[in-house]
């Protein structure tokens, strides 16, 4: 006779798995599960668990690889696959649950699961967002190896539970990734993966199909290792270059500073309102940067002068003709700021790779917020000096920013 067969489902979002605790019966209430539920006669395994992801969370949700094999129950075996809820909807525990939690992939020990669970859920773990600490400031920690997959040329693809390192960004590349050592072991980039949902796969860099965050997918931090992989569920220690990362993390506060610069020194040319900057100057930054580029050495912004810019009000000629005095009026701007210092801070609503975070800088204009997934000094006064440079192109529609800074 076959054995009874349990659909789970492991439900992502966000890189979070949800645990869902039991309220019944008496000798499973309090524990954690995966939701799902035995298959009736007549329904395929995927019916089966849709049906049950529906009465017990009531969510539609969309099916992805299964994971793992048959785990072995009292009476059957569970198989799970991942599973994805709709965009709008949020899980409610409705039958058998009592209350639901959304885990990254550091707190999955957070909880007791059942022990027929157990399995499932570190087969799971892969799938995750990876943590990152980066946003704190941190160059180094150490993880666990999640998977490591060969890329030729003697270098492997190497994706731990949390990390330190930042890596580029696969769509808005503008600070490349760290480097660093993970388990001794040279780490030559740091790229932007993404982990499928549909098949299981992982992504690499320009291979990723969708934006960071994008559904259908959890989004990862890859190691570019130089030399053989190290074991899946390895222990190993992450150390980021430090000196690098503090260049990288000036040039990208410079940035930042020089593109408000820029706001400031261009205001009086704007013909018609404009949405505003958090100084109060009109946001041409906002309006017309195009790309950003961040080095050891400083950045490269570019601004498109188009029609769309035109008909906000401001013109390239009118731009061009004021050129110089806008260039001497941002260093102005900036040579103050940095003798009069400024927090400088990186906000972030949660650890996971893809959670929001803000560059925050407290300027004696006022505080400056903007969303920016990036690693910065701690302060301006870290500066000695920031300059910038600007450049019209031959045919006059693009504007590019040169800002440099310099340590103390």
């Amino acid at each position: 006779m076959r054995d009874p067969v349990v659909v789970g489902g492991a439900l992502v979002r966000d890189g979070r798995l949800l645990a869902a605790r039991r309220s019944r019966p008496a000798g499973l209430a309090g524990g954690w599960e995966l939701p799902g539920g035995k298959v009736e006669p007549g329904e395929t395994e995927a019916a089966a668990l849709r049906r049950e992801l529906a009465e017990e969370l009531g969510v539609e949700a969309t099916l992805g690889v299964r994971v793992g094999g048959d785990w072995a129950l009292d009476a059957g075996v569970l198989r799970v696959w991942l599973a994805e809820p709709g965009e709008a909807e949020q899980p409610r525990p409705l039958e058998q649950h009592d209350a639901l939690r959304w885990l990254t992939v550091a707190e999955l020990d957070d909880v007791a699961w059942l022990p027929g669970d157990l399995g499932p859920v570190r087969a799971v773990a892969p799938h995750l967002g990876t943590v990152v600490t980066f946003g704190t400031g941190a160059v180094s920690g150490s993880g666990t190896v999640l998977d490591a997959v060969a890329l030729g040329a003697g270098r492997c693809a190497v994706v731990t539970d949390r990390t330190p390192f930042h890596p580029v960004d696969h769509t808005w590349p503008d600070q490349p990734g760290d480097h660093g050592t993970l388990a001794g072991r040279p780490v030559v980039d740091c790229v932007t993966g993404a982990r499928s949902l549909v098949d299981g796969r992982l992504l690499v860099g320009a291979d990723v199909p969708v934006k960071r965050g994008g559904r259908g997918h959890s989004f990862v931090v890859v190691h570019v290792v130089a030399g053989d992989p190290p074991a899946v569920g390895e222990q190993v220690r992450l150390e980021v270059d430090e000196g690098r990362r503090r260049l990288l993390s000036a040039a990208h506060t410079g940035a930042h500073l020089a593109a408000y610069a820029l706001n400031a020194a261009a205001a009086h040319l704007w013909r018609k309102t404009a949405p505003l900057d958090p100084m109060g100057s009109p946001d041409l930054d906002r309006l017309a940067l195009v790309s950003s580029r961040i080095d050891v050495d400083g950045s490269t912004d570019t601004y498109r002068l188009g029609k769309s810019l035109r008909k906000r009000g401001l013109s390239a000629e009118q731009l061009a003709d004021a050129l110089p005095e806008v260039t001497a009026a941002a260093n102005a701007v900036l040579a103050r700021w940095v003798a009069g210092g400024g927090r400088v801070a990186v906000e972030c609503d949660g650890p996971v790779l893809t959670d929001p975070r803000w560059w925050v800088c407290e300027l004696p204009e006022g505080r400056a917020r903007i969303p920016c997934g990036g690693t910065h000094l701690t302060d301006v006064a870290d500066l000695a000096t920031l300059t910038v440079r600007h450049e019209l192109s031959a045919d006059g529609a693009e504007l590019a920013a040169f800002a440099v800074p310099a340590l103390r």
